[in-house]
């Protein structure tokens, strides 16, 4: 999802804008988005995990903070928690 907005969008960045307006901006689906949009930051933080690819786990900490800048919600924060106890640990 994401990763097809890089592509399509060219950069990073503006793939960020374009998410941002789509998901924050709509608060009336935030709902039925926020596992999905959760499941594929963690995914993303997981496989950059794995291959040691620190700036892509990076990044998806930087998302998850974002999303907890902006939504309320405790399973942003329990992700957020998740990925920083996970990038600690090492792996």
């Amino acid at each position: 999802m994401f990763s097809t907005l890089v592509l399509r969008l060219g950069s990073f960045d503006a793939a960020e804008d374009a998410w941002h307006d789509a998901f924050i901006a709509a608060t009336e689906a935030r709902p039925a988005r926020l596992a999905s949009v959760l499941r594929v930051v963690h995914l993303v933080f997981n496989e950059a995990h794995s291959a040691r690819a620190e700036a892509l786990s990076g990044e998806a900490i930087r998302q998850a903070r974002r999303l907890r800048e902006c939504l309320p919600e405790s399973e942003v924060l329990g992700l957020l928690e998740l990925l920083l106890h996970d990038a600690r640990r090492g792996g």
